[in-house]
């Protein structure tokens, strides 16, 4: 690849990252703009991008882009745009969110475990009534994608104890999970499964997988979290399922259309926990620190940490 020489940082703290990209030495003309300011001009002259997704008021100006950083581990927010290359290189963040990710899905297991929203009801209430708490190593759970992310969480709860069950494209063995199954198998393991937790990314594969039928084999009782993205899952079936009981509850980090809407019975339904899309953040360090990493491999020749298989979509 020919030298790259014009970069955008595009997002929340886009100032910090390209100030903290610009000490780095890297002799390349940075430029930061929050999503709320940027203008097509901003983007029209740039080689590089550094951005979570690529917003449709910029597509006009996206085509001169032969490398977009995601600061994020997932791409579809940049796949979308219509105007990019197909030539451009399109790099993600590897590495950063095992650890918290694996951390956010054990906090809402054990909170499942220990009924916690209902304590929060209770407390409210001022309702005074026992019930026996279950243990993390009681559960059965199938983790939706068993990448470096879905591993990290597998293994994070199979060390309290409980019975995991992986589900991945292939059904690939994958070390420190004992049992994974290909996708699909996944109607054969649902109805056996007290926590789904959604790990996928989102691809043409995974829209919508988890339809009302998939979620009606979960076994009454069972809970969802989905650390993945909205579409993965039909909202209007899972709160169906929801306010019907079949579902025991869900702890939702991503959503169909976000920020989630006020008028959203998510807000507000019995044992829902909702989370803004936290489960999984870039620091500014992360998003310098990767950028700065990848363009130094590219200057020498060397492949970039990475990569995005545009077919698959990650």
């Amino acid at each position: 690849m020919t030298p790259l020489g014009k970069l955008l940082v595009l997002g929340r703290d886009a100032d910090v990252i390209a100030a903290g990209i610009h000490e780095r030495g890297l002799g390349i003309d940075v430029r930061g703009r929050e999503f709320g300011d940027v203008l097509p001009a901003d983007l029209a002259d740039r080689d590089m991008l550094l951005a979570f997704r690529i917003p449709p008021a910029l597509a006009s100006a996206a085509g001169g882009l032969r490398w977009v950083q995601s600061t994020g581990a997932g791409v579809d927010g940049i796949l979308a745009c219509p105007t990019l290359r197909q030539d451009a290189l399109v790099t993600r963040l590897v590495g950063v969110f095992e650890r918290h990710m694996a951390e956010y899905v054990l906090a809402r297991c054990l909170a499942i475990a220990q009924r916690i929203p209902r304590l929060e009801r209770d407390r409210r209430d001022k309702s005074w009534a026992p019930f026996y708490p279950r243990l993390v190593r009681d559960l059965r759970v199938t983790v939706l994608g068993v990448g470096v992310i879905g591993a990290a969480i597998a293994r994070m709860l199979r060390s309290l104890g409980a019975t995991v069950t992986g589900v991945s494209r292939a059904g690939q063995a994958v070390e420190g999970i004992e049992r994974v199954v290909a996708v699909d198998a996944l109607a054969d393991v649902l109805p056996i499964t007290d926590v789904l937790v959604v790990v996928v990314p989102n691809t043409a594969r995974t829209r919508g997988l988890l339809d009302r039928a998939a979620l009606e084999r979960l076994p009454a009782g069972a809970w969802v979290v989905n650390v993945a993205r909205g579409s993965v899952i039909d909202e209007d079936a899972l709160i169906d399922l929801l306010r019907e009981r079949h579902l025991g509850g869900a702890a939702l980090d991503v959503f169909r259309d976000e920020p989630l809407p006020h008028d959203s019975p998510l807000w507000t339904l019995d044992d829902v926990m909702v989370s803004p899309h936290v489960a999984g953040l870039t620091t500014p360090q992360d998003a310098i620190d990767a950028f700065v990493a990848n363009w130094r491999r590219l200057e020498s020749g060397e492949p970039p940490v990475g990569v995005v298989d545009r077919e698959r979509g990650y």
